[in-house]
Parts: structure tokens; sequence; C-alpha cells
């Protein structure tokens, strides 16, 4: 098993075991598309790092906001929208 150092580094943000990971990138390297999935597919919350800066910020919990990135990958915008509709907005 091989991975990208930002694959293995979003692993480790993610809580993502490398080894139940399925690589797609050239020779089955695993990528940060993979990792986001498996991390998807186990029912882990995936975000990107404005994404959690900004639910920080904005007092958003993660769990309550539905992703609309890639691979249903929260982002900024998402926790935006999350936190108006928490507010009544």
């Amino acid at each position: 098993m091989s991975a990208t150092d930002a694959a293995e580094e979003r692993a480790g943000e993610l809580g993502v075991d490398l080894s139940t990971v399925e690589g797609t990138g050239a020779d089955g390297n695993i990528t940060v598309e993979d990792v986001e999935r498996t991390a998807d597919e186990q029912g882990k919350v995936v975000a990107t790092e404005g994404a959690i800066e900004k639910t920080e910020e904005l007092g958003v919990n993660l769990e309550n906001v539905e992703g609309t990135g890639a691979h249903g990958r929260i982002t900024v915008e998402d926790v935006e929208k999350a936190a108006k509709e928490q507010d009544g907005e």
C-alpha cells in the first residue's frame, strides 16, 4: 500500500486507517479523494480545513452540516449556510 503525503495527512485528520482505503491513483496509490471517500463510507465527517475553521468561528457543529462538495465534503459555504439556518435567518 502506498499513499501520497497529502493522503496520509488527510487520513490522520479524519481518523481513517489507510489499510482500509482502496487506492485509485497511479499504480494503486491512495489519494486524498480515496481517503475522503472511505471516511464518508465509514460515516466520518469530511470537511475542508477552511470549513473546520469556520465552524469554530461560527459555533456550528459539523455533524449538523450537509456537505455539497466533492464526495459530500463540507465546504465553507455549507458551514455559513448552516450557521444562518441555526440563527433562524
